[in-house]
Formats: structure tokens, C-alpha cells, sequence
């Protein structure tokens, strides 16, 4: 794939892919140094594969993303209960009722709103009971747009 000068082979791929993926493949000079070629996963910080991190990049998860959400909470001046229990929500691990039902323990559905499970969205924002309270917490104009969209970017806008 690379010429007697280092140069990369490009015409052996321009007849199987595009104009613009040949240039995203010829942008960064190949290694000379002749090391062996690493598998490289972006779905984790350290570059494994997992079926959890796939599952995640899948879902919409972006490690980064979830790293500065992180950092954002540890520095947070509150105390260390509500950075563990914020640690818990970005990483949508609290122990909702659907969490328990799986290790077969009880049903899988909200105590308070009939036959709707209880993930960590619901807990959060959509049961009948914590849209009480943020309905005296959030500005009237601000409730469009807090009771919209999907758990990872209500997390994100919210933290």
C-alpha cells in the first residue's frame, strides 16, 4: 500500500471508494519505521474493544463527551454524595426498578405511573413525581426544551 518513496498506493483503492474517503486515507503520512499495524478502537479512552463500548457508540455515548462531564462534576463545589450520585447519572447506573427486574427482583415498572418501566430517564425527569419538582425548579419558558430528548442529552444539557 505504500510506494518505494513512502507515498501511499491511492489508485489501488479508486475503484472501490470515494473521491473523499481517498483523501481522508491519504492525509496522514504512513509510518516508515516498518511496526506492525495496531487495531485501534475510538469507542474507549485507552483503544479497546468491548461489546459495552459498542453497545454504548451505538446508543449515542461519546466517551469524550462523557470524560468532561466528569471532570465538570468532580469539580463541582457540592459534596461528595452529589458528585457519586452525578458519577451515577452520567453513567446511567442507578438502580431503577428495570435494573432490579433484570437481576430478578421485583417488576420493572414505575411504583407511581402504571405500566411505564423505570429507567433512569424516567427516575430523572418523566416520572409524574420528579416532574413535580421540576416543574417549581425549571423557568415556564425553559420546560419545552428540560422535557425533551434522549437520557445522554438530557445529561449533557443538565449537568
Amino acid at each position: 500500500m505504500v510506494d518505494a518513496n513512502g507515498n501511499w498506493k491511492i489508485q489501488l483503492l479508486s475503484n472501490f471508494l470515494s473521491p473523499t474517503l481517498l483523501q481522508r486515507i491519504s492525509s496522514p503520512a504512513p509510518c516508515l519505521e516498518g511496526g506492525s499495524d495496531v487495531h485501534v478502537w475510538p469507542g474507549t479512552r485507552l483503544g479497546l474493544f468491548s461489546v459495552s463500548s459498542a453497545y454504548q457508540m451505538l446508543q449515542g455515548y461519546h466517551i469524550l463527551e462523557s470524560e468532561s462531564i466528569c471532570k465538570k462534576v468532580w469539580r463541582m463545589d457540592v459534596s461528595e454524595r452529589i458528585k457519586c450520585f452525578a458519577w451515577q447519572l452520567i453513567h446511567g447506573k442507578l438502580t431503577t426498578n428495570k435494573v432490579c427486574s433484570r437481576w430478578g427482583h421485583g417488576s420493572p415498572f414505575c411504583d407511581h405511573c402504571s405500566g411505564v418501566e423505570e429507567t433512569n430517564i424516567h427516575v430523572m425527569r418523566d416520572c409524574q413525581h420528579a416532574r413535580l419538582v421540576w416543574n417549581h425548579t425549571v423557568p415556564v419558558q425553559g420546560r419545552l426544551v428540560f422535557f425533551v430528548g434522549d437520557y445522554n442529552d438530557w445529561i449533557v444539557q443538565n449537568i
